[in-house]
């Protein structure tokens, strides 16, 4: 239910590599033509988010959801309400 909530997704096993590989996230930069910098990026592994962080992603690390909800608004992103369906 939730993959619906997002227009587009990369598998690791689609591409044969996994976090924190610099790898996966150029192809994920790659395949939906967009800058490290006009993203966000969450994830539960501390590894993986320093590893966003040093290809110039804005990462943070998920640790609760009120803790995501703080960081995505200082990332200037919205949280309200629940996500569309498609």
């Amino acid at each position: 239910e939730v993959l619906r909530w997002f227009e587009g997704i990369l598998i690791s096993g689609d591409v044969g590599v996994t976090k924190p590989s610099p790898r996966i996230y150029h192809a994920f930069l790659d395949r939906f033509a967009v800058r490290a910098d006009d993203c966000a990026f969450v994830d539960d592994r501390p590894e993986n988010v320093e590893a966003a962080r040093a290809l110039g992603f804005p990462a943070v690390l998920f640790e609760s959801a009120e803790g995501l909800r703080s960081d995505l608004r200082r990332l200037g992103l919205p949280t309200g309400g629940a996500a569309p369906r498609r």
